[in-house]
């Protein structure tokens, strides 16, 4: 099999977005995954086609393409927050909660993924490694917790968390 060059990739890629937008996403995916197949590393393949995955309802097969999207950027936010979200929506929280802080690592400065690492500790009930992560929060958390042009939140649903004004505030939750 032929390597398709950067021009042909960029024409197939945009052709598969096309294809999207038009209300078509299987299609787009069946397009991805012919691209896929002829450069099976490509990162913003694998997070297109783990993103399209995540938005048609199966975080099982997003979550391979979006874990090799971030392994490639480790700084990758969106990547991240459909890993993450990928991850609660198959119910394992073990595996958020590490990617949130493999993530964080390499991004300690990314106040939405602590935010993201709080709200999987409380769904994993890791109450207070949570509390204490919401108490150490920067003063700037209760103004802008997202910061401009932040990736969307992760996780579904508000954690039942008690931490009153503070912590609801810090966590998007009032």
């Amino acid at each position: 099999m032929q390597t398709p060059t950067s021009i042909d990739l960029k024409k197939a890629v945009d052709s598969a977005l096309a294809l999207h937008r038009q209300g078509r996403p299987a299609e787009a995916l069946d397009r991805l995954r012919r691209i896929h197949a002829s450069v099976p590393d490509d990162p913003a393949i694998r997070f297109l086609m783990g993103a399209m995955h995540s938005e048609q309802g199966d975080p099982k097969a997003a979550v391979p393409h979006l874990a090799a999207a971030l392994e490639s950027r480790p700084d990758h936010a969106q990547a991240a927050a459909l890993l993450g979200q990928a991850y609660r929506q198959l119910g394992d929280d073990d595996a958020a909660v590490a990617m949130w802080r493999a993530y964080l690592t390499a991004n300690p400065g990314d106040l939405r993924a602590r935010l993201n690492l709080i709200e999987a500790l409380f769904h994993r009930g890791d109450r207070d490694e949570a509390e204490a992560s919401v108490a150490a929060l920067p003063p700037e958390a209760e103004q802008d917790p997202a910061g401009p042009g932040a990736a969307p939140r992760a996780a579904a649903g508000p954690p039942q968390h008690g931490l009153g004004a503070r912590g609801a505030r810090a966590t998007g939750r009032s």
